[in-house]
């Protein structure tokens, strides 16, 4: 009985911003998500109002996220968020020609491309499940300089740097490494700040995007033997590959912004839960 009291009030607590009305001891909640139809078609809402999340294997959000789940609610009042599942992800994969998704051989890879594709043809935000929030969204977009009067420019892209090592010696640490021959000699090092994929924001159709897309296209058949290698073919790795492969005109004429780690920790948390490795 206790322990289903304490069920009762936890879940109470992390679902209170989500209550419409209590009547007779039932109590009414807002739906936690909102289709993209709904929202295109009935709402016509602004999509850098948009956060997108993918749940494609399971059947409800991880529980032992919730808590960072319920923070991102907390502070993100006014928008509205979107649940991809398997079916319509692989509805969007066919409908822009992206078939390439289905090559990758682990859930997670194809869990990278999907936030990629989702992006590129919608925009708007996108966080994963383990990202908490100390402050509003807006509060970060003014710190990227890019929001002014309440607007954003009509071209944009918001990325967040994962880590930053202080030399060689440390990024190569004792990771195998190997799959990085498939780069140019000049890239088989990996540089020395790495760029998030757990977190982005950017307009729709952003060229960043599309680079990332097709970067991922040209690792698609490389053979996945370590985690190293996930990262390398579809993850972070790939981010950060095109961020240090475009040049500072290219970066200011698309709007591309790298908040470094000691700043978007001030707004957003990654707590790393390492569930993709299982």
């Amino acid at each position: 009985m206790l322990k289903r009291l304490k069920q009762y009030l936890y879940n109470f607590w992390c679902h209170k911003d989500r209550i419409c009305s209590v009547q007779d001891n039932v109590v009414a909640l807002k739906p936690f998500y909102y289709s993209l139809e709904m929202l295109c078609i009935n709402k016509g809402y602004p999509y850098n109002r948009i956060l997108h999340r993918t749940l494609l294997w399971d059947d409800c959000e991880p529980k032992s996220q919730m808590h960072h789940i319920c923070s991102v609610r907390r502070n993100t009042p006014d928008i509205y968020h979107v649940m991809w599942n398997k079916k319509n992800i692989e509805a969007l994969v066919r409908q822009t020609g992206m078939d390439f998704y289905f090559k990758y051989p682990r859930k997670i890879q194809q869990a990278d491309i999907a936030r990629y594709i989702v992006m590129k043809h919608y925009g708007g935000i996108y966080f994963d499940f383990d990202i908490s929030m100390n402050s509003t969204l807006d509060t970060l977009l003014i710190e990227t300089g890019l929001l002014v009067s309440g607007r954003l420019p009509e071209s944009y892209c918001i990325l967040f740097e994962e880590h930053r090592w202080k030399n060689v010696e440390e990024a190569v640490g004792e990771k195998d490494q190997s799959i990085r021959f498939f780069l140019e000699p000049k890239y088989r090092t990996e540089a020395l700040v790495r760029v998030a994929n757990y977190a982005m924001l950017c307009s729709p159709e952003h060229p960043f995007m599309e680079k990332v897309i097709e970067e991922c296209q040209k690792r698609a058949s490389l053979e996945i033997k370590c985690d190293y290698d996930v990262l390398f073919t579809t993850g972070p790795d790939v981010v950060s590959h095109v961020y240090h492969l475009t040049d500072e005109y290219f970066r200011k004429a698309n709007n591309i912004v790298l908040v470094p780690q000691e700043r978007h920790k001030v707004f957003i948390v990654h707590h790393c839960s390492g569930v993709w490795r299982n």
